[in-house]
């Protein structure tokens, strides 16, 4: 694995995640903007990680879990309540529910969990885009699931696929879909 193309890919997911998290604060949508700040933090550290820096390996696979199995799917939740059910839900119950999902994921170690309920999050954001009855959102909503799906269960994060490493093509999917996510909500209510 070529740890600079590494490096790279995980900057730019991190700055793509940051600035959709910026875009989503500066709109009212906190709680969503909460979590993408955790998929950024992640990335940084995958990023520091891969320029050399040992000492952030291990805080970066623990952020990338909690991101996997806690923030991302509590980004999903919020979406679809944001989109669906036009409420927006408060930045604290949006905190529970990441602790909540981390700790089911932290001690009931169920090696399929992180595929389970990235796949329940996405079926939600993809319900939310579609109940929102706007094209722009449908459209914009659908191809950023299918980018998490297709990085989630093809790309995966581990060996080389045509010459590329998987972890940074997954990382660049990622980095297309939360701009897509963040601009789909930005027609959503303006909430905590």
């Amino acid at each position: 694995m070529n740890l600079t193309s590494s490096c790279i890919s995980d900057g730019v997911l991190c700055l793509s995640t940051a600035v959709s998290a910026f875009m989503l604060w500066r709109g009212g949508k906190r709680s969503a903007a909460l979590c993408l700040v955790f998929v950024a933090a992640a990335a940084f550290l995958g990023s520091l990680y891969f320029a050399g820096i040992s000492g952030a390996a291990t805080w970066h696979d623990r952020l990338s879990f909690f991101a996997a199995t806690a923030a991302v799917p509590a980004f999903c939740w919020v979406y679809w309540r944001s989109l669906a059910a036009r409420r927006v839900p408060h930045l604290f119950v949006t905190i529970v529910l990441m602790v909540v999902l981390y700790l089911i994921a932290h001690f009931f170690k169920w090696a399929p969990y992180p595929t389970v309920i990235g796949a329940i999050g996405l079926v939600l954001a993809l319900w939310g885009s579609v109940a929102s009855r706007r094209p722009a959102t449908i459209a914009l909503g659908t191809l950023a699931v299918m980018l998490y799906a297709v990085a989630g269960l093809v790309i995966g994060v581990v060996g080389v696929w045509h010459g590329w490493a998987r972890v940074d093509l997954y990382h660049y999917a990622i980095a297309l879909a939360n701009p897509l996510f963040a601009l789909a909500l930005r027609q959503a209510p303006r909430g905590a």
